[in-house]
C-alpha cells in the first residue's frame, strides 16, 4: 500500500479490533483482561473513554501513525524515506518480524513503543496481502527475484490487492464500511460493548 493508505487501513483496523475487544470485554472480561492490561487500557480508551489524559492519548496516536509509516523507511520515495533512508532493499529487514519484536519488547518499558509496534505490525500485515507479499522472517526466508528488478515472496500467499491499483482502494472501502457498520451497531445496541473503567 501507499503510505497514506497504510494509515487509512491501520486506523480502520485498530477501530474494528477495538470494538471487538470492547465487545469481548463486555461478554467475558477475564478473557479480554490480559490484552487490555498489556495495552494499559489505552486501546479501548482511545476509542471511547475520556479518562486518560489527552496528552497520553495524543502521544499514543502519534506513535501509532509513525509506526504505520515506518517500515517503508527503506524506500527513498516514502514519506520518511525521503528524509531518513534506511539502506537495503525495499521490503527487506524493515519488512520482517525482527523490528516488531524489538518494538514490543521496548513496549514493556515504555507504552509508546507498544503503539509504535502496533502501527508497524499492521503495516506488515497489510503488505503481506499485496501481490508481492513480504517475507516475515527475512533474511532467513527470501524473495524470488526477477530480471526486471521485482522480487516476490516465494510460495503461495493470499493476494487481496496490487499496490497503486483500484484493488487497493477497494480494500480500504471495505475496511471503513465494516468499521462504520460496527459503530452503527454499537450505537443501535445490537452489539454490547463495554470499555474498562466506564461501568
Amino acid at each position: 500500500m501507499k503510505g497514506r493508505n497504510h494509515v487509512i487501513a491501520n486506523v480502520a483496523t485498530i477501530g474494528i479490533c477495538g470494538i471487538g475487544m470492547a465487545a469481548l470485554y463486555h461478554a467475558k472480561p477475564d478473557a479480554a483482561g490480559d490484552v487490555i492490561q498489556y495495552l494499559g487500557y489505552d486501546w479501548l480508551h482511545a476509542i471511547g473513554a475520556p479518562s486518560l489524559p489527552p496528552l497520553v492519548l495524543t502521544l499514543n496516536a502519534v506513535a501509532f501513525l509513525v509506526g504505520s509509516l515506518l517500515p517503508d523507511i527503506d524506500s527513498p520515495s516514502s514519506i520518511f524515506g525521503r528524509h531518513l533512508h534506511f539502506p537495503g532493499p525495499h521490503r527487506g529487514v524493515t519488512h520482517s518480524i525482527w523490528p516488531c519484536l524489538l518494538l514490543f519488547m521496548a513496549g514493556c518499558a515504555c507504552r509508546l513503543f507498544t503503539w509504535l509496534g502496533l502501527g508497524y505490525v499492521l503495516h506488515l500485515f497489510w503488505d503481506s496481502f499485496s501481490k508481492a507479499g513480504i517475507c516475515w522472517f527475512y533474511p532467513i526466508s527470501n524473495y524470488r527475484r526477477y530480471p526486471n528488478g521485482a522480487f516476490v515472496k516465494r510460495g503461495r500467499h493470499l493476494t487481496l490487492y496490487s499496490v497503486g491499483n483500484a484493488s487497493e482502494i477497494a480494500v480500504l472501502v471495505i475496511l471503513w464500511t465494516v468499521l462504520i457498520a460496527l459503530i452503527a451497531l454499537v450505537f443501535m445496541g445490537r452489539i454490547q460493548a463495554q470499555w474498562p473503567l466506564m461501568g
